[in-house]
């Protein structure tokens, strides 16, 4: 993982994960106003502009082209520093108008720059893209995921959000049946400097499931794995469904991550009996207030992993939700498990039957409480030297 406190880092950063998800996995990039891709990732423009309360004017771009984008940064006397486009007025990557963050007022046509720098604060979300599944389902049970770029809890530490719905409107808008935009991983973890972890990145369109399991931290020992996963739910033989999608957040329903934390959102499309809706808090589609609840998805049966542990790695599983318009359903998936910790080291990629009579692989990696979503099953870790393994597919 880059150092996002270098606007190269940051950079590179947005750039990683468009090279993971669309050049390496194959998803397809949905290439709305605003968004962010590989020819303007790295785009610098020279512009001749001016600004009046809180909107910027370019006149005319002299270097880098009409790679505007969502999140860049404005760079000219009297703009303060860190101030970023929220938002597209008029314009669409050229000439027109952009809504800014800050207030600059009236300042007359002057030579300013834009472009992707590292955030100035906290909990800032500068740059999105939005990608969409291309299994055989998509047509029926579309799956569309936004995707944030920004700073989290301190300089240097990355953060992302996501939303997941079945559309968009062509402007950066998830639409549709939605989940909340939910902050994806733990934001208080810097990337090592030190020393180069693998990146774990599975997209199967035959299981209908996107993983991308990655490193933060100094060590493997002292920062857990984060990771974006989405997956469609099953049958009982493990085949995918058209019923729901499910995506892994680490605080459902807010923008701001926690140090705790780790929910299962998901959309329902067989929601009350008109297409798809958004499941993201504990409401069940019957209307029940207790028929959902994001943050229970998976489970450890045990109080103690010290008297159960073995020579052989167990496998606890994790749960989808398939339901109709009254009645929520509850079921086992294929597409993750969790280990008992210290049964599977880092990166082993063990071959298990979940569900079914079809063998998959899956790949490890080692939990620590409040760094990955994993930690928010129905078990409270014992001890701080106690972890998790979180088995995600990777075939």
């Amino acid at each position: 993982m880059p150092d996002i406190t270098t606007d190269a880092g940051y950079q590179a950063y947005i750039f990683e994960w468009l090279t993971i998800l669309i050049t390496n996995l194959g998803l397809t990039q949905v290439n709305d106003t605003g968004s962010v891709t590989t020819s303007n990732y790295n785009a610098s423009m020279t512009c001749n502009a001016q600004t009046a309360t809180s909107v910027l004017t370019v006149n005319s771009i002299s270097a880098g082209g009409n790679n505007i984008c969502v999140g860049m940064q404005v760079v000219g006397s009297g703009i303060t520093a860190g101030t970023y486009i929220t938002s597209f007025g008029t314009g669409t990557g050229g000439t027109g108008t952009y809504n800014l963050s800050t207030t600059p007022g009236t300042i007359a046509a002057e030579s300013m720059t834009i472009q992707f720098k590292a955030p100035a604060a906290n909990t800032t979300y500068q740059g999105f893209m939005i990608f969409r599944f291309n299994d055989t389902l998509q047509s029926t049970s579309a799956i569309y995921v936004k995707l944030e770029f920004g700073r989290g809890q301190a300089a240097g530490t990355p953060q992302t959000a996501t939303t997941m719905g079945t559309g968009t409107n062509g402007s950066g808008t998830i639409t549709g049946a939605a989940t909340a935009r939910s902050a994806m991983a733990y934001a208080n973890s810097a990337p090592s400097t030190v020393a180069n972890f693998p990146v774990f990145a599975c997209y199967n369109t035959t299981q209908g499931f996107l993983g991308v399991m990655y490193k933060l931290g100094a060590s493997q020992s002292s920062v857990g794995w984060q990771s974006l996963i989405v997956y469609r739910s099953v049958d009982n033989t493990g085949a995918p469904t058209a019923d729901t999608a499910h995506i892994l957040v680490n605080t459902a329903n807010s923008g701001t991550s926690g140090a705790t934390g780790g929910s299962m959102l998901m959309i329902d499309y067989n929601g009350n009996g008109s297409g798809a809706q958004g499941i993201s808090s504990t409401t069940a589609p019957n209307g029940g207030t207790s028929g959902w609840d994001p943050t229970k998805w998976a489970i450890v049966p045990f109080g103690n992993f010290s008297t159960t542990r073995g020579t052989a790695g167990q496998v606890f599983p994790c749960f989808q939700y398939k339901g109709n318009t009254t009645t929520p359903g509850l079921g086992i998936t294929n597409a993750l498990a969790l280990g008992a910790g210290g049964e599977f080291s880092n990166g082993v990629t063990p071959t298990l039957t979940i569900l079914g009579s079809t063998s998959l692989t899956y790949v490890a990696g080692i939990v620590s409480t409040g760094y990955i979503f994993a930690t928010s099953f129905n078990y409270s870790l014992g001890t701080s030297g106690q972890t998790v393994t979180l088995l995600m597919l990777y075939q």
